[in-house]
């Protein structure tokens, strides 16, 4: 099914059907009743082509990169910024990473999207509910910025959901920075060396307590990364004597 096309009028009427039956909970004999002339066998040959390996992701990005060059959409961003979250779905208790929604208490699945500034959703992906989304919101990144295609993302903004240290330092490495928005902002503190200076407004939320020389004996093992072809070994950032400079 995966080289299905609409080569005959039925199936060519029945493109937006099944865009129908994908996109709600009708299924395609529900469609097939509102639309005269179509058979639901007919709408459901039509969902089997739409569902082929990486045919709705490359559908979704067209339409990203056509609304991108909307004139309008310039007055939203530059392209290079993005901002991301999970939004629960309904799911069936069978579906393997379906889970009980806390606030809903019925069984569903997480689905994680990136919408970029210019309001173009540039990667979604599902995930499993009530776990760490910062692994995910690093892949949506990078999965766009491997393409020479498409604009390359400087900043993707999350939730606390989206954020943990070791993400921020990893995403910073990778050439983008992670922004979350934090809950109980109060508590926070800037956690800092003691020979860098800040402006006098920011001493009371500033905490002298990171060590140069720690970073710096533990620069080069962070740069490069062990995978399994020792010949692949690549660095993530230049090497250790920007520490030293900053020092």
């Amino acid at each position: 099914m995966t080289s299905w096309t609409p080569r005959s009028g039925s199936c060519a009427r029945a493109t937006k059907p099944r865009l129908l039956a994908h996109g709600t909970d009708i299924d395609a004999k529900w469609v097939a009743s509102m639309i005269p002339g179509l058979e639901p066998s007919q709408i459901t040959v039509a969902m089997r082509g739409l569902e082929g390996s990486g045919r709705l992701r490359r559908a979704n990005e067209r339409v990203a990169q056509f609304q991108s060059q909307i004139p309008i959409a310039a007055l939203w961003g530059d392209g290079d910024k993005a901002s991301a979250d999970m939004m629960s779905l309904d799911a069936s208790r069978h579906l393997w990473n379906a889970r009980v929604d806390p606030r809903r208490r019925t069984y569903a699945a997480g689905l994680y999207t990136h919408v970029r500034d210019r309001w173009g959703i540039v990667y979604d992906q599902p995930i499993v509910l009530n776990e760490r989304q910062a692994g995910v919101a690093i892949e949506g990144v990078e999965t766009n910025n491997r393409s020479d295609d498409l604009v390359q993302l400087s900043l993707v903004a999350v939730d606390t959901h989206g954020y943990t240290n070791p993400a921020m330092a990893i995403a910073k490495l990778l050439g983008f920075d992670l922004c979350p928005r934090l809950r109980d902002l109060a508590e926070r503190k800037l956690h800092l060396p003691r020979v860098f200076r800040v402006p006098e407004g920011l001493e009371a939320v500033t905490v002298r307590s990171v060590s140069l020389s720690a970073i710096e004996r533990g620069w080069d093992e962070l740069l490069w990364p062990r995978p399994f072809d020792p010949g692949a070994c690549q660095p993530l950032w230049p090497c250790s004597a920007s520490v030293r400079r900053a020092r």
